[in-house]
């Protein structure tokens, strides 16, 4: 379970009786650091940078930062967060 059993990671937008839901790709993609260093690594990818905007409207998104730039440090690439005014964020 995640976040203390009050949520849990999904990957399709959609719940399970919605329409739109198909079981079989509900869990297609799953949290694996490790895989991911590997991809990284095939690719030829080199430690990089990215940036993380995020908007005043969404002060959630600032911890939700904190830990994807963690995980992303393990991988060898550096996430920024940087919080901009509305306007900058949604037109960026």
């Amino acid at each position: 379970m995640f976040g203390r059993g009050l949520s849990k990671p999904i990957t399709l937008p959609w719940i399970p009786g919605s329409p739109a839901y198909e079981a079989d790709k509900a869990n297609y993609f799953g949290f694996d650091l490790d895989r991911a260093r590997s991809l990284l690594s095939q690719a030829g990818a080199g430690q990089f940078s990215i940036e993380y905007l995020i908007s005043p409207n969404f002060p959630e998104l600032s911890t939700f930062g904190q830990i994807y730039q963690a995980d992303l440090a393990t991988l060898g690439v550096s996430l920024s967060i940087k919080q901009v005014e509305s306007a900058t964020f949604f037109a960026a």
